[in-house]
């Protein structure tokens, strides 16, 4: 892992523009998007398809689940991370 002086940064420019445009874009499409997976959650035929769209809003109200995951460091010493 790259180390950096104090005072630098490794992305002096930022994030780029087109990101940001991008992520506006989306942005503006939240609500017809949520109405979309409301939708299916309540109405699609397949159940696989319900079960992720339900999945989908609960992860957008709630965030996920906060998971942890445990091994070993480089001293061997146990190590327990929380992960979200």
């Amino acid at each position: 892992m790259p180390v950096f002086a104090k005072g630098s940064s490794g992305n002096p420019k930022g994030r780029p523009k087109v990101f940001a445009d991008v992520q506006e874009y989306a942005r503006k499409k939240t609500k017809a998007n949520i109405d979309r997976i409301v939708a299916l959650a309540e109405g699609a035929e397949d159940d696989n398809v319900r079960l992720r769209a339900s999945i989908a809003l609960h992860e957008i109200a709630w965030g996920k689940p906060v998971q942890h995951v445990s091994g070993t460091g480089p001293q061997g010493e146990f190590v327990v991370k929380w992960m979200g």
